[in-house]
């Protein structure tokens, strides 16, 4: 079952990205739309009656749906997986199929008792009380085995309402267990503390939305922006963070910009302070220019000012003339 899911799904994603080379790039936001109509029902397909309580049991369909969100977004195979979910807003999927599982249930629940579904249900909770494998022990074996705490409530007196709290846990839990893989990891600092802005509102932190930089029309230069902030970039930062034609990892400190050779090369390096190549000191100056625009309207809107270049980086959406800033990262990328 698990096998031949992962099957069509990777046709139809291969048939969706095979129509660039005569459409063109496909949009971010298109691209998203297009999963979640024509790969989502086959990923989630039977999700509520067959949960996932093998281990590995979802590799197959995760690895084509990784694949995929990985060549919309334009990175590579090394990039991290929190950020497709977090970038994009679409839920991991063991989260998702457990969803649509905690909606069956509430659905189950409301049933009258003389519907056959209702009775099975009470069958299975039955079941599980007395400790026999049933549907109501692979669910609670899911909620288990979550990176965080969540339990069903008491079934045999479980409301619609209680089973909403449960979904609401799980739902806070993931973004919570998203967001500590974010804060922890070093290859993604340039998303600590990040704020997304609000059309009628001041600027908030928000775990998973749809960015406002995955929508800059040009394709090679929204995924140039995209590369540079989630670290799958080809600067040194991060290039010599692999261990590659029989090369070992170089430590942090000694990845030396390759044309100054006297700092980290890092995105804010390169961009921003780097004066030993043209293209990048040309780019420093026009980021410059746009660092101090942007103070003009934080002070408008009443927002602090950025006090260095990470904190910068981080609170930019996503820059419109992108191009002339990160044309050296995507030419040779």
């Amino acid at each position: 079952y698990y096998g031949n899911k992962a099957s069509k799904n990777c046709a139809i994603g291969n048939a969706m990205l095979g129509l660039e080379p005569m459409i063109g790039t496909l949009p971010t936001w298109e691209g998203k739309k297009s999963y979640m109509s024509l790969m989502d029902p086959h990923l989630t397909h039977g999700c509520e009656i067959t949960l996932d309580v093998g281990e590995g049991i979802l590799k197959g369909l995760e690895d084509v749906r990784t694949a995929f969100l990985r060549r919309l977004l334009g990175l590579n195979k090394r990039a991290m997986l929190v950020p497709l979910y977090t970038e994009t807003s679409v839920v991991p999927l063991r989260f998702r199929r457990l969803n649509l599982a905690l909606r069956y249930l509430q659905y189950l629940i409301s049933l009258p008792n003389e519907r056959y579904a209702k009775a099975a249900l009470n069958d299975s909770i039955q079941l599980a009380a007395e400790g026999m494998p049933s549907w109501v022990m692979d669910l609670e074996y899911v909620l288990h085995n979550l990176p965080f705490r969540a339990m069903l409530p008491n079934l045999k007196t479980a409301t619609v309402e209680d089973i909403e709290q449960v979904i609401k846990c799980v739902q806070t839990g993931m973004e919570k267990h998203l967001q500590s893989c974010i804060d922890n990891s070093p290859k993604l600092y340039l998303l600590w503390g990040r704020v997304e802005l609000e059309k009628d509102s001041r600027p908030r932190h928000r775990t998973m939305c749809f960015r406002h930089y995955l929508n800059v029309s040009n394709a090679d230069h929204r995924k140039a922006l995209t590369r540079l902030v989630l670290s799958s970039h080809c600067l040194a930062l991060e290039r010599l963070r692999w261990t590659e034609h029989c090369r070992p990892s170089v430590e942090p400190h000694l990845r030396w910009c390759r044309f100054c050779q006297i700092a980290i090369e890092s995105p804010e390096h390169a961009l921003l302070e780097c004066t030993a190549n043209a293209d990048l000191s040309t780019s420093s100056v026009f980021l410059h220019k746009t660092y101090i625009d942007l103070y003009k309207v934080n002070k408008v809107n009443k927002c602090e000012k950025p006090q260095d270049i990470q904190t910068y980086i981080r609170r930019v959406p996503f820059l419109k003339k992108s191009g002339k800033l990160f044309q050296v990262l995507y030419k040779t990328s």
